[in-house]
């Protein structure tokens, strides 16, 4: 009996913690012609970690990471 509460027990918190995590937040992607040659521009940014990912053409052009006490922009009160 108490081998089956602590499995579900264990279970249970691996179901949360699964929840708990947020997916980043994906840019809608931009395709744009320049010379007749089209580049697909778009990128991530994952709110937890503050990691942000670059893409052009899907291959990733610039990874990074903001530091902990960067100033958000917030709109005019």
């Amino acid at each position: 009996m108490r081998k089956i509460t602590l499995i579900s027990l264990a279970i249970g918190s691996c179901f949360l913690a699964a929840c708990a995590a947020k997916p980043p937040i994906i840019a809608q992607e931009k395709t744009v012609e320049i010379d007749g040659i089209n580049l697909v521009f778009g990128g991530s940014f994952d709110t937890e970690r503050k990691n942000i990912s670059l893409s052009v053409n899907g291959d990733s052009v610039m990874k990074g990471t903001f530091p902990p006490y960067t100033p958000t922009q917030r709109g005019c009160s």
